[in-house]
C-alpha cells in the first residue's frame, strides 16, 4: 500500500518526470502516482512539506504553469506587487485571482493542489 508521502513525492516531480517520459500525458503520469486514490488524503500543507526538501521542484512547477499552452486552467505566477499568485483563466480570457501568497512554496503547493485535483476530474 502507498504512502501519502510517497505519492505527494511523485505528484511534486511531475514537470520533470513529464519531460523525462516524452510519450506519456500529464494526466497518465498523475494517475501512476496513486493521487487518484488518495486524492483526499493530501493536503496542501503536506504538498508544502514535501516541496520544502526540494525548492527545485517548487521552480519546475512555476515554469510548468508558464509554458503551458491552454487557454483555461490554473496558472502561478509571481504578480507586479512581487506576491506569488495562483488564479484561474478561463477560454474567455478572464482572468480570476484565486489566492495571493508572500510565501513560494505555499502559493506553489495550493497551485499543484488545484491543477491535480482538475486533472483528475477528466
Amino acid at each position: 500500500m502507498k504512502k501519502v508521502t510517497d505519492v505527494i513525492v511523485k505528484v511534486a516531480s511531475l514537470p520533470v518526470d513529464l519531460h523525462e517520459v516524452q510519450n506519456s500525458s500529464f494526466y497518465e503520469l498523475l494517475r501512476d502516482t496513486g493521487y487518484f486514490e488518495m486524492c483526499n488524503s493530501v493536503s496542501e500543507s503536506e504538498i508544502a512539506n514535501v516541496l520544502l526538501g526540494n525548492l527545485e521542484l517548487v521552480e519546475k512547477w512555476f515554469e510548468w504553469s508558464e509554458n503551458k499552452r491552454t487557454s483555461d486552467g490554473w496558472y502561478l505566477l509571481k504578480n507586479k506587487n512581487g506576491n506569488y499568485e495562483v488564479g484561474r483563466i478561463y477560454k474567455n480570457g478572464t482572468k480570476e485571482v484565486s489566492l495571493e501568497f508572500c510565501d513560494k512554496i505555499s502559493a506553489c503547493a495550493a497551485y499543484i493542489k488545484r491543477e491535480i485535483d482538475e486533472m483528475r476530474e477528466y
